[in-house]
């Protein structure tokens, strides 16, 4: 460190998104301004920008490949239930469906909520609640659909529920986020 502050390789000048991580950081020792034309650009250390960058990355748990290539027969659902953890916020739902030639109507993903594992929502309250998601179908198609469901009680049960005169495959993702 020179006399004037940071120097050399200590140093980046930022632009934009340096001022606005700034504007987050909490008061230090005065850092030296650099002079540009007639603006004038704080100076940060490298470090304490890759700090402010790591801050912002949002964090996830690894995927987990909850269901596969599961067939639900028509009228039926499967199901499973996410404890939720201090911490996770909400949960990332990806299903893929391979519908049959003869498909006449979506999968349902819906969920439920519970405080203690035992007693959840009922289907029909879920649904006046919009705790649900009708995915789009077509003969002999894949369609897949990431739905996020925020975590507001310690249980939540996932129920993939087959609104189809046939049968159809089945293969759920699950990944939680803050």
């Amino acid at each position: 460190m020179s006399q004037r502050g940071l120097s050399g390789e200590d140093v980046i000048t930022i632009g934009a998104l340096g001022l606005a991580l700034l504007a987050q950081r909490k008061p230090r020792e005065e850092k030296p301004v650099e002079e540009v034309g007639e603006r004038v650009i704080p100076s940060v250390s490298f470090k304490d920008v890759v700090n402010a960058i790591n801050g912002l990355k949002p964090a996830r748990k690894l995927i987990d490949h909850t269901v596969k290539q599961q067939t639900i027969a028509p009228g039926s659902a499967i199901e499973f239930m996410m404890r939720a953890v201090d911490g996770w916020g909400a949960v990332a739902v990806v299903v893929k469906v391979t519908y049959s030639a003869d498909a006449s109507a979506g999968v349902k993903i819906r969920w439920l909520y519970s405080p203690d594992g035992s007693n959840f929502d009922s289907p029909e309250e879920a649904d006046a609640l919009g705790n649900y998601h009708v995915m789009t179908y077509g003969s002999n198609v894949v369609r897949q659909v990431t739905v996020v469901v925020p975590l507001l009680t310690p249980f939540v049960k996932i129920q993939i529920f087959n609104q189809d005169a046939n049968p159809v495959v089945v293969d759920v993702w699950t990944v939680e986020v803050r």
